[in-house]
């Protein structure tokens, strides 16, 4: 499922398994001198089935002009919020 806001569109693939809809909200950061681009998502509950080093996708963008994988890479870190 791809959550669209307007003209917004935001995707978050786990191991193959689409889990938008627990996303609250994604940023992801790369920088010319970091080998290492980070990503970081915001869930109000982790999905079954979410471990450690299980391959994450990104995708987002403007419908219609710049839907593109943002960022590729592994979960690694699982830190807890509570508002």
């Amino acid at each position: 499922m791809t959550i669209d806001y307007g003209k917004l569109s935001l995707q978050v693939v786990v191991d193959s398994v689409d889990i938008s809809a627990y996303v609250l909200g994604a940023s992801t950061h790369h920088s010319l001198d970091s080998g290492v681009a980070q990503a970081e998502v915001d869930l109000y509950e982790l999905p079954a089935g979410v471990d450690r080093w299980d391959a994450i996708t990104i995708t987002a963008g403007l419908v219609g002009g710049s839907v593109v994988q943002r960022f590729g890479g592994y979960v690694y870190d699982f830190r807890r919020k509570h508002y």
